[in-house]
């Protein structure tokens, strides 16, 4: 299915040619600055609610190379300046320590296009990854309250809930007027996958499904919610506030949840006390995965027909074995042998694995790159055996002071 394209923005990044990784959660766009290849201080922030990345270049800052060796920490590259429509590449080289521009060119953005987008940290370090284009396994995607459900290349599917995120409170199971409530998030739920169906040999032959000249087996897909930790839990207390963070402490009500309705748990199982709702909204990303195997290929070395009919005999393998390169040889490439049924022998098989690719889910009409799920509910107890995963409802009573005889009447 074609879908747009959305790029991540960039002010200034600097491209190499490694296999692309998301953004990492802190370091460079944790919003401290940093310098960059060119001796300029950067800073780079992430925006929440789009999922972009934004970096502000201007102003020098200091080398930590030697200044009496010219060394100001140059490395010869590429920038991007992107846009959602194309992205302008410019090449530079290292001239006298410093950076001296070669040239732009505009490079479009086509649908399906993966380009690479890099961040310069530090001599050493870079952070990459790719623009997002249509490479998934996803023909569509249909989306539920808490997952989605990928359909799939040759007739695979595969659904993934977001795990409930269980919320233990102290204290339970009622609050009292002006006496604070903690509140966390249990480990545990951070992450949830599932598979596809398997498509056999005979299944991937059914489908024309190769790499190449290779034969496929043993192919399916995968999907993965993976929380996303450094945007914390964003919290709504009823008639107490708004809070961020896995735990959250110090939440006081002024008065108590009389006349609201009756949710929330009460002192005896089944008892049901007028409570108020507390929701939390976690944040996802949201990956997917191919593995399959296919046919290995076998390189050996051979007698080079060319020797004898055009005379170009090169001496680049050992064909007899006796350790020294022959003239007149090749290395040959086939494809690894097959029994007389014509399937590949068991030998005959490699893996290939994808890793986790992230989705960017605006690609797919969702508003954001990432997910935001409301999937979240008590911790199972014996007053609440098996708790709704729509939120929490707390009971709030007043605190109620006991008077006492001291001649005990």
């Amino acid at each position: 299915a074609a879908v747009g394209l959305v790029s991540v923005l960039l002010a200034a990044a600097v491209a190499v040619p490694l296999a692309g990784a998301r953004p990492p959660a802190d370091g460079p766009c944790d919003g401290h600055p940093y310098c960059d290849a060119r001796g300029v201080l950067c800073t780079c922030s992430l925006n929440v609610n789009d999922g972009t990345i934004s970096i502000v270049c201007e102003g020098e800052c200091e080398t930590e190379g030697e200044e009496e060796e010219g060394d100001t920490g140059c490395v010869s590259g590429e920038l991007y300046v992107c846009t959602e429509e194309s992205c302008t590449l410019c090449e530079y080289r290292c001239v006298d320590g410093g950076w001296e521009l070669i040239g732009c060119e505009e490079v479009p953005i086509q649908e399906g296009d993966y380009s690479f987008a890099c961040l310069f940290i530090t001599e050493d370090e870079w952070y990459c990854w790719t623009l997002p284009g249509n490479e998934t396994p996803c023909e569509d995607m249909n989306w539920g309250a808490a997952g989605i459900q990928c359909l799939g290349e040759y007739g695979l599917s595969v659904s993934v809930s977001i795990p409930c995120q269980r919320v233990e409170r102290v204290p339970y199971p009622r609050g009292m007027v002006l006496v604070p409530n903690r509140m966390e998030i249990l480990p545990g739920g951070e992450t949830a996958e599932a598979w596809s169906n398997t498509l056999d040999y005979n299944a991937c032959l059914s489908y024309d499904l190769t790499d190449g000249e290779r034969a496929i087996r043993n192919y399916r897909i995968g999907l993965k919610w993976q929380r996303i930790d450094w945007m914390p839990p964003y919290w709504e207390v009823e008639e107490s506030g708004s809070y961020y963070g896995s735990v959250v402490g110090n939440i006081i009500w002024d008065h108590s949840s009389w006349g609201k309705p009756e949710c929330g748990p009460g002192l005896q199982p089944g008892e049901r006390l007028p409570a108020f709702r507390v929701r939390v909204y976690t944040y996802w990303q949201a990956f997917w995965r191919r593995i399959y195997e296919r046919q290995k290929t076998i390189t050996e070395c051979t007698s080079d027909w060319r020797c004898g009919a055009w005379g170009e005999c090169n001496t680049v393998c050992d064909l007899d074995g006796d350790g020294n390169k022959d003239e007149g040889t090749a290395y040959e490439t086939r494809l690894c042998g097959a029994d007389s049924d014509g399937m590949p022998d068991d030998e005959c098989w490699e893996t290939v694995d994808s890793g986790w690719q992230p989705f960017d889910l605006r690609m797919f009409g969702y508003p954001t790159s990432y997910f935001v799920s409301s999937a979240a509910g008590p911790v199972p107890t014996s007053l609440e055996p098996n708790p709704p995963c729509s939120g929490l409802c707390v009971p709030v009573v007043e605190v109620q002071g006991v008077i006492r005889n001291p001649r005990g009447k």
